[in-house]
């Protein structure tokens, strides 16, 4: 989107905003669960012994997003990861969840 003549003269700005990275309003209720069943049950440590902290991090959410959306397609992951809580730092593409899970996981300790 493009500020035209009339956006510059009436907010005196060359330009307009970024958009966000995020969402405003991010759903929490089943990502809350998920981290306090991963973390009662060990699964986030024995992960976190195995592959570096951003690899368990991405595991976690991506795992978390074939059970919300009960799917193993990444065809709208990017869009999950827009509306909804995640571990990881950032929202990947879904070529990138879907290669990572191809040819991307390998242990650390190897």
């Amino acid at each position: 989107m493009y500020a035209n003549n009339n956006y510059i003269a009436m907010f005196a700005k060359d330009s307009l905003l970024e958009a966000p990275g995020r969402s405003d309003t991010l759903a929490m209720g089943m990502s809350l669960f998920l981290k306090k069943a991963t973390c009662d049950s060990g699964l986030d440590s024995s992960l976190l012994s195995v592959f570096v902290p951003d690899d368990t991090n991405l595991i976690l959410d991506l795992a978390e997003y074939q059970l919300i959306e009960e799917t193993d397609a990444f065809q709208h992951y990017p869009s999950y990861g827009f509306h909804n809580a995640l571990l990881s730092e950032s929202v990947v593409s879904d070529s990138t969840a879907s290669r990572f899970l191809r040819e991307g996981i390998k242990p650390s300790i190897v």
